[in-house]
């Protein structure tokens, strides 16, 4: 489904660009969900910093929204159902960069109650 949103608003200079960014914010939720998973279930630590990277989806859903609603506002569509499903895509990769903080954050909990045993 996002594939035909996608095609559907290439032509429109505002979302060709929230398409990257959303593309990129599921690329940076992937490596926090593996970086995090890793985390507690193998104890590995991640290379980077998870707190940053969930930042990074943070500024991006931000600046998504910010031209999705300058895109519904100069637009004359009367369908903006699909402009609806990605401020909902946005803030869903938002919330998974949140839980695997929180993922991480327990294995982190997790190793140190390990160490006081």
């Amino acid at each position: 489904m996002l594939r035909r949103i996608f095609e559907f608003y290439r032509t429109h200079q505002l979302m060709v660009a929230v398409e990257k960014q959303v593309r990129r914010m599921f690329g940076i939720a992937g490596e926090l969900y593996t970086a995090s998973g890793q985390a507690l279930l193998d104890g590995k630590q991640p290379e980077f910093d998870l707190f940053e990277r969930d930042r990074e989806i943070n500024l991006l859903v931000v600046d998504c929204r910010k031209k999705i609603v300058s895109h519904l506002s100069i637009s004359n569509s009367e369908n903006i159902g699909g402009e609806l499903v990605l401020l909902k895509v946005c803030t869903d990769l938002e919330r998974v960069g949140d839980y695997c903080k929180n993922i991480h954050e327990l294995s982190e909990l997790e190793l140190q109650q390990f160490r006081t045993r």
